[in-house]
């Protein structure tokens, strides 16, 4: 059973969740300046138990390290801070003994109801530093910790070899391979030459301190061999000939990309494919800058509810998002403009399914119905009439009488005969 200590008094940890705190119903009881009534939440199960504060104000350290939402397991010798209190975990399977206990009797407590395999395929591994928070994932490839800066991991530490230890997926699980003269310790004994993780496992490489985390891989049920092929011939009827093509492991697509403008990797759009991005000038970041104006570790991009949030790890020239400079967390929306010293890039997410923030604090509202206004029909004045001219009348010549007009043409036919004879005779 696990214990808390305080001196010459232990509280035994009852089976589910107790308090620790200073309130009277506490199972826990502590009645000491800077404890409050509810400051942790213990659980206990199965020979196990973990710890994490009440609140997200409640400061809890577990071997000088603050805790964060996640319960974090209790081994044997651990030393939990609360208040001005420091209290010891005991487990009376380990008295007598400062080994701490096999991580794999935690795993009802760490996660309640959902029990972990002692073995087989894993997924999500990540480590975290219990020396400054850092996260870093564990993807298909292996995750290599050592002095060298090609390393996955940089430990600068005489004490670490160049290329010290390797953790790989396996379809047995997550397996550490000490490639080292030093060792690794797992949970304070040495590894040996390859161990299968577990989750909590407490791993120390030099003086760097790491714990583990992991999760069950979900299996999805599948039709039997050979049902898709059956379902398309009693669809279809069975072809003469089915070609067989073989498939292609794709892989996934990126999570995000950035579209360097400046510097030395100018016109190249360099992919995220992990929720986490380190960004700096070192090797063991996930985005490497080489400017001299990036710094070592420069700036953090996580992924969070569908948003992704820009961090700047008090870097020399700062980092800038579409020209305002970065202080604490900004979230990015498509198309921002980010730049890290003198580099800038552009950011672009690829997946746009999610709600993007709306900046300045503008709320989207939705369309607004506006009633017709009526109709007045307006009468517009005629305009005014063009001044009358006079009528022009026409008066027609008095007609002539017929006689006079057949009297003028003999005439005319008596003087054209006189002028022939004239003519003719008249010589």
């Amino acid at each position: 059973m696990i214990q808390l200590e305080l001196g010459s008094h232990r509280w035994p940890l009852p089976a589910g969740e107790s308090v620790l705190g200073s309130s009277p119903a506490a199972a826990v009881r502590l009645e000491h300046s800077g404890v409050l009534e509810r400051h942790a939440l213990l659980r206990a199960a199965n020979g196990g138990a973990s710890i994490r504060p009440a609140s997200s104000e409640t400061v809890v350290l577990v071997n000088g390290v603050r805790l964060g939402a996640d319960p974090v397991p209790l081994l044997h010798g651990d030393k939990i801070q609360v208040g001005v209190v420091e209290l010891v975990v005991v487990d009376e399977r380990q008295i007598g003994t400062t080994r701490m206990a096999d991580a794999s009797a935690l795993r009802a407590a760490t996660k309640p109801g959902t029990p972990m395999p002692q073995g087989g395929a894993m997924s999500g591994g990540r480590l975290v530093s219990l020396s400054d928070g850092r996260e870093y994932q564990v993807g298909q490839g292996p995750l290599v910790f050592g002095r060298d800066a090609s390393c996955d991991i940089v430990i600068e530490s005489t004490d670490v070899s160049r290329r010290h230890a390797v953790i790989a997926n396996t379809p047995a699980g997550y397996v550490l391979e000490d490639t080292s003269s030093n060792g690794v310790e797992v949970n304070g004994e040495r590894a040996g030459e390859r161990r299968t993780l577990t989750r909590g496992d407490v791993l120390k490489i030099g003086p760097a301190v790491f714990r583990f985390y992991s999760d069950p891989e979900q299996k999805q049920d599948s039709p039997p061999p050979g049902a898709a092929h059956r379902l398309f011939d009693t669809v279809h009827g069975i072809p003469a000939m089915v070609p067989a093509f073989p498939s292609r492991p794709t892989a996934p697509p990126p999570l995000a990309t950035v579209l360097v403008r400046s510097g030395s990797l100018r016109g190249q759009r360099l992919p995220i494919r992990t929720p986490v991005v380190h960004i700096g000038r070192a090797d063991y970041n996930d985005l490497v800058f080489g400017e001299e104006s990036v710094s070592a570790s420069h700036a953090k991009l996580q992924r969070r509810e569908e948003l992704w949030v820009l961090t700047d790890l008090d870097s020399t020239n700062g980092t800038f998002v579409d020209g305002d400079q970065v202080s604490g967390e900004v979230p990015l929306m498509p198309g921002s403009t980010v730049r890290f010293g003198d580099v800038t890039v552009m950011f672009d997410p690829t997946d746009l399914r999610a709600p993007q923030p709306v900046g300045g604090g503008t709320r989207v509202v939705g369309a607004i119905s506006i009633p017709e206004t009526p109709r007045i029909e307006v009468q517009r004045p005629s305009p005014p009439s063009a001044p009358s001219r006079p009528k022009r009348t026409r008066t027609r010549a008095p007609a002539q009488d017929p006689r006079t007009r057949w009297i003028a043409f003999v005439a005319a036919l008596v003087a054209a005969a006189a002028a022939v004879a004239y003519y003719f005779f008249g010589r």
